[in-house]
């Protein structure tokens, strides 16, 4: 946020550095952005394996 306040700050002095008006950044959404890591039974230790309790 802080670098959108500075870069709108440059833009009302000078606009013709940028092509267009600073934009405030956007956030993903929680549920839909998420990524799914599939691990296989090589890339799991044996010994972490024995430590875990369900």
């Amino acid at each position: 946020m802080n670098c959108f306040l500075a870069a709108n700050e440059v833009f009302q002095e000078n606009p013709s550095k940028f092509k267009s008006r600073p934009r405030l950044p956007g956030s993903k959404n929680r549920i839909t952005a998420r990524n799914i890591v599939v691990y296989t039974i090589q890339a799991i230790s044996k010994r972490q394996l024995k430590t875990w309790n369900y």
